[in-house]
């Protein structure tokens, strides 16, 4: 075979594996929309490093009860922080956490802080960021 072709070949070949390695994220967030049924784009985002979450990925947090009275739209309101997701709590993975209130970057002790909203009919949760717990000292 004539090394000119060779090397011609073997370079397209790393080439090709080199631009299939840097959209491997993209390929994985489509298929995981496609697996769930939903759009990428409506997929649910982590508040800490905003990767899109796939079913069954839940975001870590601490949920510290004022008390379980409900008000009368049988709203619990308590006050939470929010760690992560898997990919970004416990240890960080190519992602950046960061606040998104004061935008500062998060170090891997660092927290959310939040007000967590919880509907006694539906079983529904709602977060509220106040921020991080750098800037809401």
């Amino acid at each position: 075979m004539d090394p000119v072709i060779l090397i011609l070949g073997t370079v397209t070949v790393i080439l090709i594996g080199l631009l299939a390695a840097g959209m491997v994220k993209d390929v994985l967030s489509r298929e995981r929309a496609r697996i769930s049924g939903r759009d990428s784009s409506a997929l649910p985002r982590c508040p800490v490093c905003r990767t899109p979450l796939a079913p069954g990925e839940r975001v870590s947090s601490r949920v510290f009860s004022r008390g379980k009275q409900a008000n009368h739209l049988g709203i619990v309101e308590s006050m939470a922080h929010i760690l992560g997701c898997p990919h970004c709590y416990p240890a960080p993975r190519e992602v950046r956490r960061r606040c998104p209130v004061c935008g500062k970057d998060l170090l891997v002790t660092d927290v959310l802080v939040a007000r967590m909203f919880e509907n006694t009919r539906t079983g529904r949760k709602h977060v509220r960021i106040l921020g991080c717990s750098r800037c809401r000292d």
